[in-house]
């Protein structure tokens, strides 16, 4: 029984001990009202931020692009990587927001007819992509892209739509 009379006496206590470090800390409330509303004292300039001597606005012209971060520049392989890393970031995040309804939506997903020609088309676009020039890996990058992308809205329409109701059978 002594617990049930701690808890009210520590919560008390608590508020207390907020109350006197709000009211030691806080400046007086007159100050902090005439202080919020003053503007800058007239004939003084505004101070933005810190000024640097001789520096003058950019241009684009002068940037220069770091081939590194440059990923349209990157070779058709390393992108093709980046659209499979994409799908592979969505699925998660569906996973990750939907933990009850995922894995019955990406069975019913797996099953529809179009995903399963997304998948033929996929695997014939990986069978041919080792033995593929640059150029041909180029032009077929946005058919992997469309690929992936409809194969994820479908995904992502899939774990929208509720779960059918199951057929009972007697």
């Amino acid at each position: 029984m002594a617990s049930s009379r701690v808890w009210p006496n520590a919560l008390l206590a608590a508020f207390i001990a907020a109350g006197v470090t709000w009211a030691l800390m806080r400046e007086d409330p007159e100050k902090d009202a005439s202080a919020a509303h003053a503007g800058p004292a007239p004939g003084r300039p505004v101070k933005t931020g810190p000024e640097v001597k001789g520096s003058k606005p950019r241009s684009a012209a002068d940037l220069k692009l770091n081939p590194r971060d440059n990923v349209v520049s990157a070779p058709a392989e390393l992108r093709k990587a980046l659209v499979v890393q994409e799908g592979v970031r969505v699925i998660n995040e569906l996973k990750a927001a939907h933990p009850a309804t995922f894995d019955a939506a990406a069975k019913r997903w797996i099953e529809t007819p179009r995903v399963k020609e997304l998948i033929k088309e996929w695997q014939a676009l990986e069978a041919g992509w080792k033995d593929a020039t640059e150029e041909a890996r180029e032009a077929r990058l946005p058919d992997a892209k469309a690929m992936w992308d409809e194969a994820m809205a479908l995904l992502r329409a899939e774990v929208a739509r509720p779960a059918p109701e199951p057929v009972v059978t007697r």
